[in-house]
């Protein structure tokens, strides 16, 4: 039977638990505002460090004994949680990130022409990987044209 003290520190982890699973989304919508509002203002945006979601699952360590079996130690109570399925409301926020993406670019574009994806990134505050690849493909779209150096609508 276990202790008093074992049973509260299983409480405690269970709550801790339910905790972390609702302050998740809460963290992950606070960034997105953050970055909208940094969006609408015109400043550069605020990037704040992603948190996982769930702690990292510790890796079972295999050691051998003397007669060279293997056995196999983990620290983890509970399986492994599979990953959601896309859910619709994350592909709205997707899509809606990216075409936000898409007015800051058009509209740095629209008040200097001619600027290459890397000075776009930092005029933006995107990653400069996002606006490479969306220059690319509003090329290949024909929202704007490549020019000799840089972009123009």
């Amino acid at each position: 039977m276990p202790s008093v003290i074992e049973q509260a520190v299983k409480n405690w982890q269970g709550r801790l638990k339910d905790l972390e699973a609702k302050m998740a989304p809460l963290a992950q919508e606070a960034d997105e505002l953050r970055h909208a509002i940094s969006l609408h203002d015109g400043a550069k945006p605020t990037r704040t460090p992603r948190r996982r979601q769930t702690p990292k699952p510790k890796r079972a360590r295999t050691t051998r004994s003397a007669n060279a079996s293997r056995t196999t130690r983990t620290s983890r109570a509970t399986p492994r949680r599979r990953s959601r399925p896309t859910t619709r409301s994350t592909r709205a926020r997707t899509t809606t990130r990216r075409r936000s993406s898409r007015q800051v670019i058009l509209a740095t574009l629209k008040n200097k022409p001619g600027l290459t994806s890397g000075e776009l990134a930092t005029q933006t505050g995107l990653n400069r990987n996002t606006v490479a690849t969306a220059l690319s493909k509003m090329a290949a779209q024909g929202q704007l044209k490549k020019a000799k150096r840089g972009y123009r609508l």
